[in-house]
């Protein structure tokens, strides 16, 4: 029995809910700074394994952060997963425990040649052609803060900033494969929205006129990234596709590309009553809609390497860097000292299955481990944020008619922040499901 219509079902259910799902209940004090909290963009599966991306390929799985990796794709993958994360904000010895869900991400990967007919025609082709479609959140933003401070002759004031929202990202990806080497592109929309509040409100027995500042952000970009990858056989001479040991190279690239967009404000005075309550509009500042221009989101490098004896073991190690100086909007920023530069991200990590096929369910899983560190390109007063963490998981397979399931449960632990300021020690808990179906495309065969 086909999956197909499952799938084609499932895949618009989850995109309709990741669109209509807001991203509200994120906080992160430092998602104040450009575009908020840039989320990792591959699978749960390479996650898994410390966040391998560009030399990363699997005939079952996918990979559309290098777009390349889809001309290996033997089969439909169909792939969604979601994230738990708690938080533990430190400050000297201020602390406070934030909790936050949402989805991941929806992917739809597929060869445009089913394996299954070049098999009954035989044809042994030396080329492949993947093609996938992926809605994934690209950035989250969630604070809310207050400060109390002595101003102007002893005025004590009260600053309150809020905010929510985030963007994501839709691509359409394409990848094409001579015998070993493979080159492909995605093409992406990136599209959201970033509402930010601030309030600043006197002691009102001295000044009871407050300030409210709102700033109502869309934003919109086209984004392109294009990838390459080789694979090398290590033993070329091997006839069962099982045994056989390969080592493959990855590289994915994009140039900056400009971010469009818009911010509705409205900058108000109101006068307080002596309870603290807002009382009726007092004075209009700011009404109205500008155009953000200037703006880039960032040029983007990553190179990795990834061996996989297709028995036992694969593992691998990434790097990816990012260029975010070229943006500029100084409403996605908070002043003072912080500001975008130059960061890197290396992780690292594998994979082990003790006994592929086992009649056994434990000794036939996947067992995922890696570990991660980011300089983020997020500066407060001249110093970079860093993430350093670790990672690991399960993959459980589950077979139905000759198609197989994946059931990935990850777990993530880390720390991010700078030593002198704000540090997130977090843990994370990952539930995904790829489903694989081989019937797609399929030439139908009658005697």
């Amino acid at each position: 029995m086909s999956i197909k219509k499952p799938l084609i079902i499932a895949f618009l259910t989850v995109l309709s809910c990741t669109m209509g799902r807001t991203q509200t209940n994120v906080i992160s004090p430092y998602s104040a700074i450009g575009l908020g909290d840039i989320l990792y963009d591959g699978m749960l599966h390479q996650s898994m394994s410390g966040g391998l991306i560009a030399g990363f390929n699997s005939s079952l799985l996918s990979n559309p952060a290098n777009p390349a990796s889809l001309g290996f794709l033997r089969s439909t993958a169909f792939e969604f997963a979601a994230t738990y994360q708690y938080s533990y904000l430190q400050d000297g010895d201020k602390n406070a425990g934030i909790q936050s869900g949402m989805p991941d991400y929806v992917s739809l990967s597929f060869p445009m040649r089913n394996p299954v007919t070049e098999l009954l025609e035989q044809k042994n082709t030396d080329y492949g052609w993947g093609m996938g479609f992926t809605l994934s959140p690209y950035s989250r933003v969630g604070y809310d803060l207050s400060s109390t401070i002595y101003e102007q002759d002893s005025l004590l004031i009260t600053r309150n900033s809020r905010a929510s929202g985030g963007t994501y990202l839709f691509q359409w990806s394409n990848g094409l494969r001579y015998k070993n080497f493979s080159l492909g592109i995605s093409l992406g929309y990136l599209f959201g929205n970033i509402k930010k509040e601030r309030e600043v409100i006197p002691d009102i027995q001295k000044n009871p006129n407050a300030a409210y500042f709102t700033d109502d952000i869309r934003l919109k970009a086209f984004k392109w990234r294009i990838g390459g990858l080789y694979e090398w056989q290590l033993n070329p001479n091997e006839i069962n596709s099982k045994k056989k040991k390969t080592l493959s190279f990855g590289t994915y690239f994009s140039s900056p590309q400009k971010l469009n967009g818009t911010v509705d404000q409205f900058y108000r005075t109101k006068r307080l009553a002596f309870s603290g309550r807002d009382q009726d509009l007092r004075d209009t500042l700011v009404l109205g809609s500008n155009d953000l221009e200037g703006g880039k989101i960032p040029l983007e490098l990553g190179i990795g390497a990834y061996y996989d004896d297709h028995q036992h073991h694969s593992f691998g190690v990434d790097f990816a860097y990012s260029d975010w100086q070229g943006f500029n909007y100084d409403v996605l920023n908070p002043g003072g000292d912080a500001a975008l530069s130059k960061g890197y991200r290396i992780g690292l990590g594998g994979t082990y299955i003790p006994s592929p096929g086992d009649v056994n369910f434990f000794r036939r899983m996947s067992y995922h481990y890696g570990a991660h560190y980011t300089l983020d390109p997020r500066l407060v007063n001249g110093t970079h944020l860093t993430d350093i963490g670790v990672s690991g998981g399960i993959t459980l397979p589950a077979f139905y008619i000759r198609q197989v399931t994946y059931i990935h449960l990850g777990l993530q632990a880390g720390r991010a922040g700078i030593s002198d300021g704000i540090m997130d020690n977090y843990f994370k808990v990952s539930l995904g499901v790829t489903f694989n179906d081989n019937s797609w495309f399929l030439k139908r065969r009658f005697n």
